[in-house]
């Protein structure tokens, strides 16, 4: 089966809200399922400064993410991310929403792995960039523990240290219960709220679950143990916000970054914790903060004065 590769527009898809990044779409065949991947370009540049690929949450898909490609491609950056099994084009596709389909977690996992190898195939020499926001920020951890060398650099979000006691199993809305909706866990920003409400790709993984209780422990995992050589040098940074209740309010992700620092002793680790910000960083009031922040971090690594 070969990789078939069409071109959209975004004002062409319902379930974009009118913020127009022109994106090209790949199917790559992953074990029999077609995995869509979209990619962005940065205008006028022949060569970027690396390749960032987004590796989306839980209930969501890849082109929510678009006001964050917009920024990146902006700066120089060439962008790719792909729907995971189960969810957005992939998902309907295949199984549908929500569903994995019988291969679960590590099969997700697996073919989140052959999105890295398609695009640093496709972007040979550039530095790669794993941006992981919640589920998609556990695979990231995951992939980085059992190969390091395939990042330049990892950014996670919406993120915790995957440990029981550290990663919230309950009710991430009962904060806000009254909300009568169940996703003001998200972001302070109702409009954005609003928005994952309508769209035809998203679903609330409260009402429809992504795995079972097995597939809930496959997502566990250990800090890595001491990296030397070039593998101690990948950057990590880490952001969150202190609503966020999947890391219990911000207490997880600083375990993580603490981790990442004295147990697997990486030598460059950020951490930024947003005030009254709860899960999604890149939708939240103060996401132009948010997004500088990052690109700053990135410039900083991976750009050239002259450049």
């Amino acid at each position: 089966m070969a990789v078939a590769d069409r071109f959209y527009t975004p004002k062409m898809d319902t379930s974009n809200d009118g913020f127009e990044v022109d994106w090209t779409e790949h199917v790559l065949p992953v074990e029999g399922i077609g995995v869509h991947i979209y990619e962005w370009l940065p205008a006028g540049r022949t060569k970027p400064h690396g390749l960032v690929h987004i590796s989306h949450g839980a209930g969501e898909h890849a082109r929510r993410y678009q006001h964050l490609v917009h920024d990146l491609i902006g700066a120089g950056y060439a962008v790719i991310a792909h729907d995971h099994l189960g969810h957005g084009r992939t998902g309907v596709a295949a199984f549908g929403l929500s569903d994995l389909g019988p291969g679960g977690i590590p099969a997700a996992r697996r073919a989140t792995r052959e999105v890295i190898d398609w695009g640093k195939a496709r972007y040979p020499g550039l530095p790669f960039i794993e941006v992981g926001h919640s589920w998609g920020s556990l695979l990231a951890q995951q992939l980085f523990a059992a190969e390091p060398l395939i990042f330049d650099a990892v950014v996670l979000s919406g993120t915790a240290l995957a440990l029981p006691g550290f990663i919230n199993p309950g009710n991430y809305n009962a904060e806000w219960a009254d909300d009568g909706h169940g996703m003001s866990w998200l972001t302070r920003d109702v409009n954005e709220v609003q928005k994952m409400i309508d769209d035809k790709y998203g679903f609330d993984i409260a009402q429809s679950s992504v795995w079972s209780i097995w597939g809930a422990l496959q997502l566990l995992s250990l800090p890595p143990l001491p990296r030397r050589g070039r593998a101690a040098r990948v950057p990590m940074l880490i952001l969150t916000g202190d609503h966020d209740p999947l890391g219990f309010n911000g207490r997880s992700p600083r375990a993580l970054a603490w981790a990442y620092e004295h147990v697997t002793r990486l030598k460059d680790v950020g951490f930024r914790l947003y005030p009254e910000a709860r899960h999604e960083v890149y939708n939240e009031l103060e996401r132009d903060d948010t997004v500088r922040e990052l690109l700053d971090w990135l410039a900083f690594r991976f750009e050239s004065p002259s450049a």
